[in-house]
């Protein structure tokens, strides 16, 4: 019965995965928000999210920063052994960036921890490529966290 029950969480996750419903109900930053919650619950790793709303952005380009998200914070619990995240969404007048970081190991190249070196994954290249589609940038560095900074931007709507 635990087999079927954790069957059932798991088709349930990737269903809502597809498009959360709550994008269209309440907006991107508190479907991000609700996002790093179930994700802590589940990987026991905490997250600090601060995040403001932006409804600027187009339902593809919010799905976009969403799609964003989990695959940082999937290669976190993959990748990084870290023990906590940050996830914070910042707005300025003509960008909306998510920033992603974590206290873990940083990038891994070779299986050698290493931040400094910029090889990306082929999760960060599909994230790279989703972002370059609205005119967006990926940035990645050292965290002042100790492990792997995550930084993605893009263009707000009628901005150039």
């Amino acid at each position: 019965i635990d087999l079927a029950e954790e069957t059932k969480e798991q088709i349930r996750l990737l269903a809502r995965g597809l498009r959360p419903s709550t994008l269209d109900t309440v907006g991107l930053n508190l479907t991000l928000e609700s996002f790093c919650r179930d994700y802590a619950r589940r990987t026991q790793i905490p997250i600090d999210y601060r995040g403001i709303e932006s409804d600027e952005l187009s339902d593809a380009a919010a799905m976009c920063v969403y799609r964003t998200l989990q695959e940082a914070l999937n290669n976190i619990a993959k990748h990084a052994d870290a023990a906590r995240a940050r996830v914070s969404l910042h707005r300025t007048v003509e960008t909306v960036t998510l920033v992603v970081e974590d206290d873990g190991v940083g990038f891994t190249v070779g299986g050698h921890p290493r931040t400094e070196d910029r090889s990306p994954g082929i999760g960060l290249i599909g994230i790279a490529e989703r972002l370059e589609l609205f005119g967006g940038k990926l940035d990645l560095a050292k965290s002042k966290l100790g492990g792997a900074r995550l930084s993605a931007t893009l263009p707000l709507e009628g901005s150039s």
